[in-house]
């Protein structure tokens, strides 16, 4: 028993109201607090029993928030990390990544840092692209994007 004044589903419980946690995350939590395994395992199984805690549910969350800003790729690595399953993360981004989606934000970015012009250059051309490189979003998509940004602009022009 430890020498906690609560219980460890308490400060489960508190921790979970502060933000969602993956079942790892919050696991290690206890242990680090001072819970013994047994009592961070028996808090574990009763937060879950109640649906307080839910990797799927974690997992679509973090997902939904992250894919604005980062790649497919940093979400899951950063998921797997976090301890939720291979399997779990797969659902989830499958259900979520909508590659078309996914371009047009990268196309969105692309006009905001580019400012309606086309890279002069091959230094600027790897410079915008090493920037989605580093969120881990996929060459192809930003090529895609790039083609698709490319088009507007000369289009834009030739009117």
């Amino acid at each position: 028993m430890s020498s906690n004044p609560y219980s460890a589903f308490d400060y489960g419980a508190y921790i979970l109201g502060l933000h969602d946690r993956s079942e790892k995350e919050l696991y290690e939590k206890l242990l680090k607090k001072g819970y013994s395994p047994e009592e961070s395992a028996s808090a574990m199984a009763k937060l879950a029993n109640y649906g307080y805690i839910d990797d799927a549910r974690y997992a679509r969350h973090y997902a939904e928030q992250k894919l604005h800003s980062y790649g497919k790729r940093k979400v899951e690595y950063d998921l797997l990390h976090k301890g939720v399953s291979a399997e779990v993360v797969s659902e989830v981004l499958e259900e979520l990544v909508d590659e078309d989606i996914m371009i047009d934000e990268i196309k969105a970015v692309m006009k905001k840092k580019l400012k309606g012009t086309v890279p002069e250059d091959r230094a600027q051309l790897k410079k915008l692209f090493d920037s989605f490189a580093r969120k881990s979003y996929e060459y192809e998509l930003v090529k895609k994007a790039y083609n698709l940004y490319t088009e507007e602009i000369e289009n834009f022009e030739s009117e």
